[in-house]
């Protein structure tokens, strides 16, 4: 998890101040990773817990923190965009899916409550294992090929796949060095011809092993750092929609987008980490 966040942090500070690499830029790869390990870890609360239990404990995880995000992007940055309208389907997570997405709050957490909502279909979907992996991937690849969907929407179908297959792992982690074998060896076409998102999920299995792999070499105060990171995540990713709304909204030289980005970054993930503990507690 953390360094799936670390991707995305630096997927964004590349994409929103200064991006010196163009395509080679994939830190959007860790949006595949958090969601091949939430497939996962879903699956075992799933399996463990009463389903009006589980829907209170993902409520509870992710809801407060995110509507503090919505209200205070529009309180900062957004009134002048958004209408009191788009205020309430972004707070109710439905502005992902109006006006087309433009006026979304953000694709990755609205659709995440999507696939929460439709988590049980889902699960009893993957015991079908690899033949429900087989369809999902094929039929996702079809859709993204034949229609022109805007990338917000790419974003959330490519990603339906690692999702299953994310829930299936437990079951069918033996497997594993096969399926990522395979996602390397497609990730090329499916990048040229499919969609670069969904090229990307076919990476996250190869990635999770040379994780693993090279974790126990990093020092152990690098090893608790990223720890550290996959333990806040969604506290990060907030602070860092705020830049990223920030350098759409604000007109901002390269200087200040630095500053931006890097200040906004660390105070505003330990301010919010510290009112979730808050809320948390209070829940």
């Amino acid at each position: 998890m953390g360094i799936a966040m670390i991707l995305v942090v630096i997927y964004h500070a590349f994409s929103c101040v200064y991006n010196p690499i163009g395509v080679l830029n994939i830190g959007y790869v860790g949006v595949d990773i958090f969601l091949f390990l939430s497939g996962f870890g879903l699956a075992s609360s799933f399996e463990k817990n009463k389903i009006s239990h589980f829907y209170k404990n993902r409520f509870t995880r992710i809801y407060p923190i995110y509507f503090i995000g919505v209200l205070t992007t529009y309180l900062i940055m957004c009134h002048k965009v958004w209408g009191i309208d788009d205020l309430l389907y972004n707070l109710s997570s439905l502005g992902f899916y109006t006006e087309g997405g433009t006026q979304r709050y953000d694709w990755y957490l609205e659709s995440l409550f999507t696939l929460y909502l439709l988590f049980p279909a889902f699960y009893y979907f993957s015991k079908l294992k690899y033949v429900a992996l087989s369809l999902l991937f094929v039929a996702t690849a079809v859709v993204l090929y034949a229609f022109d969907v805007p990338w917000w929407y790419d974003c959330l179908i490519a990603r339906l796949p690692i999702f299953l297959y994310g829930i299936m792992f437990a079951k069918c982690h033996k497997s594993a060095k096969h399926i990522g074998l395979l996602g390397l060896i497609l990730y090329i076409p499916c990048r040229l011809y499919v969609s670069h998102f969904l090229a990307s999920s076919l990476l996250v299995i190869a990635i999770i092993y040379l994780s693993w792999h090279y974790m126990g070499r990093l020092k152990s105060s690098v090893r608790n750092a990223i720890d550290i990171v996959g333990k806040h995540t969604l506290e990060i990713y907030i602070a860092n929609l705020y830049i990223c709304w920030g350098v759409q909204i604000y007109t901002l030289n390269m200087t200040e987008k630095i500053a931006l980005y890097i200040i906004v970054q660390a105070v505003g993930a330990y301010l919010i980490i510290k009112l979730n503990k808050y809320i948390t507690r209070w829940l």
